[in-house]
């Protein structure tokens, strides 16, 4: 079924019909003429004073009048489209700009739903080979998981959260890896307290962990440590995953790069900050340390900008709503 002739098909899927942009009126054309007119008379008074001056003829005076009221309207008109076209310029800058939004956050969700899956079946693949071992320790894995997925499922959706959020996921997350590991895994965490406040992007270190338990704590003989730590350095919150493993080649951190877990995190990174992010990794004489900095936001700045991104789009939607009939059009700037 088609929209009303007012509104256009919403294709976001909120499941209301869009009204559509209102299409500019040029002027109410009787008071640009009036204007002009009254500008003109003004002009035939000056040539009458040029004629009258000069002894020039009254046929003269005339068409000094004429052109004189000619030169107006043209002024006129021409004001009028040069600010019809600023405005509509302004108003398709303002939409392109919240379309770019708009695929930014489908291309981050995108990118959020290719991790879940990725994390949930390595959970799997852990408890299955648990199961041939200890099977209570698997089923204590499996009720530790289904909690992990609740919280999973409650942040659906969310591209951000705190740090302090991040870092509970977390926890829950080593929980199932601390029941195979027990002794071997230690887990040691150094957070500025300034830091849990913190917005980041949702599982973003979870990934990483888990790398340095697969690639690190996994492969080493004894008991391997992990350290987890957050500070701030100028206006950026950086993060640091740090494990004394074997350490890998340079030929196996490439192929790691191309994992889904890391490339997935590094693109969903690029999405949400542009350039103004690190994502390193550093070979150490024994593990790998990766380094993350996104800008310092707090949960108050974010909304700061949410506030700043609203009123500017109201602007906009009170310019689009400009140029009714009753207003001359070319007596505005639109803004």
């Amino acid at each position: 079924m088609k929209p009303p002739a007012d509104r256009h098909l919403d294709l976001s899927g909120a499941g209301t019909d869009l009204p559509l942009a209102v299409r500019p009126h040029y002027t109410r054309w009787s008071l640009l003429f009036l204007v002009a007119t009254i500008l003109g008379v003004g002009s035939a008074a000056v040539a009458w004073e040029l004629t009258a001056t000069m002894g020039s003829s009254l046929q003269a005076f005339v068409w000094l009048a004429v052109l004189g009221c000619l030169y107006w309207y043209a002024m006129a008109i021409a004001l009028n489209f040069v600010l019809i076209y600023y405005r509509e310029s302004r108003e398709r800058a303002l939409r392109a700009s919240q379309l770019e939004t708009r695929l930014v956050e489908a291309q981050l969700k995108t990118l959020q739903q290719q991790l879940h899956p990725h994390f949930l079946f390595n959970t799997l693949h852990a408890i299955s080979a648990l199961m041939h071992k200890d099977v209570d320790a698997a089923d204590r894995t499996l009720m530790r998981l289904s909690d992990l997925l609740r919280l999973t499922l409650e942040r659906l959706g969310l591209q951000e959260v705190t740090l302090s959020d991040e870092l509970d996921f977390l926890r829950k997350y080593l929980e199932i890896e601390g029941t195979r590991f027990a002794d071997r895994l230690v887990v040691r965490y150094d957070v500025q307290p300034e830091a849990h406040e913190v917005l980041v992007p949702t599982l973003l270190l979870q990934p990483l962990v888990e790398n340095a338990i697969k690639h690190g704590v996994a492969r080493k003989q004894g008991p391997g440590h992990i350290d987890i730590s957050a500070r701030r350095e100028h206006d950026k919150l950086v993060m640091e995953v740090r494990d004394d493993g074997v350490g890998l080649s340079e030929d196996a951190l490439t192929a790691l790069q191309k994992g889904i877990g890391v490339s997935t995190t590094r693109a969903r990174l690029k999405h949400q900050f542009g350039a103004d992010y690190r994502f390193e990794f550093h070979r150490l004489s024994q593990g790998l340390a990766v380094v993350v900095a996104v800008p310092w936001r707090t949960d108050g700045t974010q909304r700061g900008e949410q506030h700043e991104e609203a009123t500017h789009s109201d602007r906009g939607r009170r310019a689009s709503r400009e140029g009714t009939p009753g207003e001359p059009a070319f007596g505005r700037t639109g803004y």
